[in-house]
């Protein structure tokens, strides 16, 4: 009987040994990175009106605050994402194109801000773990005032000493599904194209440890 014992727990204590290993942390380690505005970029860019001969304009958005959230053992889970870019620094340098997408397309003296809010990635694969991946960040946009779902792909990558956190990537969209005019001109004749492609650059970094209480 003793034998018989003995050898259930041969079996028996290296599985749950093997089901404690691979079971997640109930200690992940998350992060709380704030995104640094100064080299991180964004990036606008729409086809001009009779685009084969005009080609495409770009343009470019500050970003006024950013965070990010999440496992770096396991992005998928509990991660957060949020950037908040100012529609008011739009430039592609020409000022007279440039008024008229603030006044008239943007309507930044109605709204003050554009926002992403991602509440979770999707599709994530890891080259690296806890250094390199991919995946896609699905959240909501908001834009002239319209809230919207977007789903923004996208690689980063993460220092060994998880000082900085970069992630870069590109989405298409239709702008006018958040009740954004397309750029006219020639009278209004003709408009730009309703599709806008933004890329962006961000790089973040831990977030600094709040003040002590006096």
């Amino acid at each position: 009987m003793l034998s018989y014992a003995r050898s259930i727990l041969a079996i028996v204590l290296p599985a749950i040994t093997l089901a404690v290993a691979a079971a997640p942390s109930a200690h992940a380690e998350m992060m709380h990175l704030a995104v640094d505005p100064i080299t991180s970029t964004i990036t606008a860019t729409v086809d001009e009106p009779l685009s084969r001969m005009n080609g495409s304009i770009t343009g470019s958005f500050r970003i006024i605050s950013g965070e990010i959230d999440g496992d770096p053992s396991n992005p998928g889970v509990g991660a957060h994402v949020e950037l908040v870019i100012d529609p008011t620094s739009y430039s592609s340098g020409l000022a007279h194109r440039d008024n008229t997408v603030l006044a008239k397309s943007l309507q930044t003296a109605l709204y003050s801000d554009i926002r992403f809010v991602g509440t979770r990635i999707d599709d994530v694969k890891i080259e690296a773990p806890g250094a390199i991946g991919s995946g896609v960040a699905a959240g909501d946009l908001t834009l002239h005032g319209e809230t919207r779902a977007l789903h923004v792909p996208f690689e980063a990558a993460l220092q060994p000493d998880h000082q900085a956190f970069s992630a870069d990537g590109s989405v298409t969209f239709d702008y006018t599904e958040w009740g954004v005019e397309p750029p006219r001109v020639m009278f209004g004749a003709l408009s730009a194209s309703k599709e806008v492609t933004i890329d962006f650059h961000i790089v973040a970094r831990p977030a600094a440890a709040p003040s002590p209480s006096p």
